[in-house]
């Protein structure tokens, strides 16, 4: 009894801070020109995800993929398709931007900042979302191409790209903090998890424009060669990992996964190693999460690298 109302009051704790999901919808209008018997959303899309949920309650189901898909890195031949494979560039599909989906050629050595993002959800206690902005030289630009070669769409450029790590459902579903979470009953909770790639345009859109969130920014102290580590191995566990895997409120979710990022690209040093171990019950807190990034010696203590706050960052007098 004791052991389960600590778990009870700790995932009490985990609700006051935690809302890492930008997808809840209740969405269906439309569904019936969808092929759901083999879920494809889009038939003339080669990089359709065809993806449905490994376990829980809605095991079996399709994913809600009209958005949200897990990422796919492409070899030379492929990259040459949408107009990729030079030296010095990632190509990577299933990209986000505007509602659509596109393949982004990534000028991996131009990336000139790594930015946090806690995002605040009004709520009558404290709720966030977290993920990582990367944002390119002026000179190197992301290009877009749309996936659907057909639709005789022209590239777009794009200077910021959004890493970010999101529950995911079956279309209609609606998120829910303790429905997200597993136990040993139920062996998982009832949402995968999309590790997504976004343009910053459309995160905006949805964050600032039509929620009118406050979005708070943190440049973190990364070199170049890390930030391309951070990148390529975000790109890599979204492939690797498909869409296979399962939510978890405490242990699999927007914090842990742009933290996981991190680690996976930044070399700590001993002191900063120290610091990383110590963070462990803040790692997975969106709205205290801050301690953690200052142990690890990414952010000062004095907030100094801080940037203003996304919805009034002069890069949104770029967005149409």
């Amino acid at each position: 009894m004791v052991r389960k109302n600590f778990a009870v009051a700790l995932l009490g704790i985990v609700a006051t801070f935690s809302a890492c999901t930008q997808k809840s919808t209740n969405d269906t209008a439309g569904l019936s020109s969808f092929d759901l018997k083999n879920c494809v959303f889009d038939a003339k899309d080669p990089f359709e995800s065809h993806a449905r949920l490994p376990k829980g309650p809605h095991a079996g189901e399709c994913y809600d993929t009209r958005q949200a898909r897990s990422l796919v890195k492409l070899n030379a031949a492929e990259a040459a398709k949408y107009g990729g494979s030079a030296a010095g560039y990632l190509s990577v599909a299933n990209v986000s931007h505007k509602d659509k989906f596109y393949v982004a050629n990534i000028p991996v050595n131009a990336i000139k900042n790594v930015i946090f993002h806690l995002e605040h959800f009004p709520a009558a206690v404290p709720a966030g979302h977290t993920q990582l902005r990367l944002q390119f030289e002026e000179n190197s630009p992301v290009t877009l191409v749309a996936q659907t070669i057909s639709r005789g769409e022209r590239p777009v450029q794009v200077r910021d790209l959004v890493l970010s790590t999101e529950a995911l459902g079956q279309p209609g579903f609606s998120y829910d903090i303790f429905k997200g979470q597993g136990n040993p009953l139920k062996g998982s909770g009832e949402y995968g998890v999309v590790y997504r790639m976004v343009s910053l345009e459309s995160k905006f859109d949805h964050m600032i424009r039509k929620q009118n969130h406050k979005v708070e920014q943190w440049k973190l102290n990364v070199t170049r060669e890390e930030s391309r580590r951070i990148l390529e191995q975000f790109v890599f566990k979204s492939q690797s990992r498909g869409m296979n895997y399962m939510y978890d409120t405490l242990t699999l979710n927007c914090t842990t996964e742009a933290i996981a990022a991190l680690d996976a690209g930044v070399d700590y040093n001993i002191a900063e190693r120290i610091g990383k171990f110590a963070s462990k019950l803040t790692d997975f807190y969106p709205n205290v999460i801050r301690a953690s990034l200052v142990n690890r010696g990414l952010l000062p203590l004095d907030k100094s690298t801080d940037l203003v706050d996304l919805g009034v960052d002069e890069v949104a007098t770029t967005f149409e």
